[in-house]
């Protein structure tokens, strides 16, 4: 049961993300309530090239569709699904959602020097989840 309400935990950042970016790309004057102060902002880390890794495989011009968010959004319901199904393949999946963490924390705390309160929450989400997974 812990495992599953990670991954509904993670499906509401996740969507939280997803609904925010939205709202940027179709409102100029929409500020996220996650937009503390200027280096604590998650419009920053959505906006940035980062926000959308997998999608910068396919050109410059990504659609919101193909953010983080989105594919973490897709994640958190696999992972749902396999804790339900008690499947084994949910510790190899879930080492590489804290590999992908690890590297995006170090995008946002080196890089970008801005941190995601939100993506964050995933962060600790995802090694939750790891945890919970091992045998």
């Amino acid at each position: 049961m812990l495992l599953e309400s990670l991954a509904v935990i993670g499906m509401l950042l996740a969507g939280y993300l997803i609904y925010v970016e939205r709202r940027l790309f179709t409102s100029k004057r929409y500020k996220p309530l996650c937009d503390i102060s200027k280096t604590v902002s998650c419009s920053k880390a959505i906006l940035s090239p980062y926000g959308h890794l997998i999608g910068r495989l396919g050109g410059p011009n990504v659609d919101y569709w193909a953010s983080n968010a989105f594919f973490g959004f897709l994640y958190y319901i696999l992972v749902f699904v396999l804790a339900i199904a008690n499947s084994s393949i949910l510790l190899p999946l879930s080492l590489l959602a804290v590999i992908a963490s690890a590297y995006l924390f170090y995008v946002s705390h080196y890089k970008m020097k801005n941190y995601c309160v939100i993506c964050m929450g995933a962060y600790v989400v995802n090694i939750g989840i790891f945890i919970v997974s091992l045998p």
